[in-house]
C-alpha cells in the first residue's frame, strides 16, 4: 500500500491488487460466442467464488476476448491457482481446445494505479 495525492491535494490510500488476465483468440466467431456464453453463464462467478475479487470481460473484437480477474494480492492468486483453478482450467481446455481454433494466453501483474471512478 502507498499514499498518493489525489484530486484537490487529498491524500488517498492506493491498495495494490494482483491482476490475472486470460486472452482468447478464435478462428470462428461461433466458437467465440460459445466461449462468451460459458464465461457469462457461470465461469466468471466460479473464479470469484474461488478467490478473485472482481472479473472484467473485455471484447476486443468478435474473435478476441480478454478476461481480467483482480485478486487481493499475489498470495491470494497463488492459492486460487493451486486449488480452484485446477478443475476450472481443465473444464475450459476440454470445451475450448486448440483443435477448435482457439489460442489462449495468460499474464499476471500488479495493478499499480487506478484513476477515475469506473
Amino acid at each position: 500500500m502507498r499514499l498518493d495525492l489525489g484530486r484537490a491535494g487529498k491524500c488517498e490510500r492506493v491498495i495494490f491488487v494482483f491482476a490475472y488476465t486470460v486472452t482468447a483468440q478464435f478462428e470462428d466467431e461461433a466458437v467465440a460466442r460459445e466461449y462468451t456464453a460459458w464465461l457469462e453463464e457461470g465461469h466468471l462467478q466460479l473464479v470469484i467464488d474461488g478467490g478473485a475479487r472482481m472479473a472484467h470481460l473485455i471484447q476486443v473484437s468478435p474473435t478476441h476476448l480478454e478476461v481480467r480477474y483482480l485478486f487481493t494480492d499475489e498470495a491470494a492468486f497463488r492459492k486460487y491457482e493451486a486449488g480452484p483453478a485446477v478443475p476450472l482450467r481443465a473444464d475450459g481446455l476440454a470445451r475450448f481446445p486448440a483443435t477448435r481454433g482457439v489460442k489462449m494466453s495468460r499474464a499476471t501483474g500488479t495493478l499499480r494505479q487506478k484513476l477515475g471512478g469506473v
